[in-house]
């Protein structure tokens, strides 16, 4: 409420309370399934990549036991491959553009 001066000097306090809680109420099941399904993709998103990250390491930790490798050898394999495959995601969402800039 902008005017929150006019509505004290005509009194009318009840009447846009009343007007703003059936605003709310009319929106809230849709608002509700929205954030849920928002909720879930995030959820997912975080599970992929931390699983991924779990892969990573559990990969690297067998390389370490039964291969020879080194903790150094293992970190600069993932963080090589983590920092391609974020490039990677930025150079794709930026492809479109890039596509109609040379047109």
């Amino acid at each position: 409420v902008a005017g929150l001066r006019t509505v004290a000097a005509f009194s009318a306090e009840g009447q846009v309370e009343n007007v703003y809680e059936e605003t709310l109420k009319s929106d809230t099941g849709a608002q509700h399934k929205t954030a849920v399904a928002a909720g879930l993709g995030q959820g997912f998103s975080l599970f992929t990549v931390f699983f991924l990250y779990y892969c990573g390491f559990a990969g690297g930790a067998y390389l370490m036991t039964h291969e020879g490798y080194s903790f150094k050898d293992v970190l600069q394999v993932f963080f090589t491959v983590t920092f391609m495959g974020m490039a990677a995601g930025m150079a794709g969402a930026v492809a479109p553009d890039i596509a109609k800039g040379k047109t």
